[in-house]
């Protein structure tokens, strides 16, 4: 049986799928701090990790991880906000852009 690697709880991915496996059976994971850190300890064999797809883009690309076909019981909305009539420096519209960019390649 493969580990299952895992940023901390409370993330909200994490947490739906510990939720669908539960069900099932007890489930534990090795967790990392971050999604980075859990990217690269699955790169590097120690198990299997549910990380979104942006996050891991170039190493999918490089044949460094490979997806496995699952479709996920559950959906996951992420959402950009900031306060009202606030404007935004230069670097966040700049993320903001580059974020609806991806969602529309991947739309």
């Amino acid at each position: 049986m493969q580990l299952l690697l895992a940023t901390e709880p409370g993330c909200a991915y994490r947490d739906l799928f510990e939720r669908q496996l539960s069900a099932l059976e007890p489930v534990e994971f090795m967790e990392f701090g971050t999604t980075e850190a859990a990217k690269r300890a699955a790169a590097a064999g120690l198990g299997i990790a549910l990380l979104p797809e942006v996050t891991v883009a170039t190493e999918l690309a490089e044949s460094s991880l490979v997806r496995l076909f699952w479709k996920p019981p559950f959906a996951l909305r992420t959402q950009l906000a900031w306060r009202s009539g606030k404007r935004l420096p230069a670097h966040a519209r700049l993320f903001v852009e580059q974020a609806r960019r991806l969602v529309c390649e991947q739309g």
